[in-house]
């Protein structure tokens, strides 16, 4: 960290790690990009977030679907009225050995994240938040979140213990959106209005799934864009904030 030709550090390690190496990285003077989740407690993310700003540095979450802005803005547009509720799983069976369990396994803040972060960037903050887990030697291995927004319900589920075809539908009294895929690269989306034919469309960039989010983190860096950086903090926090709730459970 002290190579003074280095600018950025991109902590990619285990996420009970990433509070400490993304510490460590703007005491030293350099901007971090932090993967998902950010940390594992609330305010150890506020504390980042006050050592960056005292730095005069940038510090961003590593997340693939808020950069997807075409997706998301098609997703956006075609949001039917009156939702009555949202589905969101997203299941990837690994082996659990026991003795790595605790760290590798986490489906709410490994893959649930992925379904929190579209479900706040649509519609922003539930009003209240609980977590179903099963939980494994101590451990959660898979989960039901349940957010709740008054008018309706959004169930998202994360799974490490078991598998299946990954399809998000967003359900309302005039028709459905579906997201055929995991909602971290929102592969196709469909939009079926009631009485008439489904309508599927696949907006992404045809580069890398990571590609969109690295040229916006080029450009933050190389601006020194701190708008869009308070602007995405803002949604990191507001996960962060869901996560918490959730995570009191386990």
């Amino acid at each position: 960290m002290s190579n003074p030709d280095v600018d950025t550090i991109y902590v990619g390690t285990p996420n009970h790690t990433h509070y400490d190496y993304a510490k460590q990285a703007l005491l030293a003077g350099k901007h971090v990009i932090c993967e998902k989740p950010f940390t594992l407690h609330l305010e150890e993310f506020e504390e980042l977030i006050k050592l960056a700003q005292e730095k005069e540095l940038l510090l961003i979450e590593a997340i693939i679907n808020p950069y997807l802005k075409l997706v998301i803005s098609k997703l956006s547009t075609s949001i039917i009225p009156n939702i009555r509720h949202v589905t969101m799983p997203l299941s990837k069976e690994r082996l659990l050995l026991p003795s790595i369990l605790k760290w590798v396994v986490e489906p709410l803040r490994d893959l649930n994240i992925y379904n929190i972060h579209l479900l706040v960037g649509l519609f922003g903050n539930p009003n209240r938040v609980e977590y179903l887990p099963n939980v494994e030697r101590g451990v959660d291995t898979s989960g039901i979140l349940v957010l709740d927004y008054c008018n309706f319900k959004a169930a998202a589920i994360g799974a490490k213990d078991c598998s299946a075809e990954i399809r998000s539908t967003i359900q309302g009294d005039k028709g459905a959106i579906t997201i055929f895929g995991v909602t971290n690269t929102l592969p196709e989306i469909g939009l079926t209005l009631n009485g008439q034919e489904e309508i599927v469309t696949n907006l992404n960039n045809p580069n890398h799934r990571m590609y969109d989010k690295f040229v916006a983190f080029e450009k933050m860096i190389a601006t020194m864009d701190f708008e869009s950086v308070v602007k995405q903090l803002k949604h990191s926090r507001q996960v962060m904030e869901v996560l918490d709730q959730a995570s009191k459970v386990l």
